[in-house]
């Protein structure tokens, strides 16, 4: 009886932080643009039907688990995994029809940088140089003050000297 009972907690627990992500949507998005700032470059945004299928994957797995005999150790993993992917639709819910460089921030695919938060852009003070061979040019790379390294791809050449200068127009000091 006493698992039945953690699984029903479980289930109202999970469910509780998955709707509290699904509702927290339009807050944190109206939030964030406002924070960001002025769009300088627009970028491409992913498909919402991944988000959708993830979310809808995610509430399913919820729902299924006080109906299934598992242990209650592979319930919380359960309930953890689509908490965690509710989280990831979340953020990819956010930045839906939303990517692009602003002044304070850049969001692309799910990502939410601060362009305060970016500590260096390490491929442009080599790139251009004639000795140096087998730099991709339609990927930015950029590492953060905390020491993360991100990497972005776009389409061509041109849309990321177009983000990298817009990025340089707020950032100059990144030039170095």
């Amino acid at each position: 009886m006493n698992e039945k009972i953690f699984s029903i907690a479980l289930f109202f627990g999970a469910m509780t932080v998955f709707l509290g992500f699904v509702c927290s949507i339009p807050w944190r998005k109206k939030r964030i643009l406002n924070r960001a700032g002025k769009l300088l470059f627009s970028l491409p945004s992913e498909s919402a039907s991944k988000t959708v299928a993830i979310f809808f994957v995610s509430a399913i797995i919820i729902a299924l688990v006080p109906f299934q005999r598992f242990q209650p150790f592979a319930q919380a993993i359960l309930c953890f995994a689509a908490i965690f992917g509710s989280r990831f639709a979340t953020n990819q819910a956010i930045s839906l029809k939303r990517c692009g460089i602003y002044e304070n921030a850049l969001i692309y695919s799910g990502e939410i940088l601060w362009i305060s938060d970016i500590y260096s852009l390490p491929t442009i003070s080599y790139e251009n140089q004639k000795e140096t061979v087998g730099v991709d040019k339609t990927q930015l790379e950029m590492i953060l003050k905390s020491g993360r390294k991100i990497s972005l791809a776009f389409s061509d050449e041109k849309t990321r000297a177009t983000a990298l200068d817009s990025i340089l127009s707020v950032r100059p000091d990144l030039k170095s």
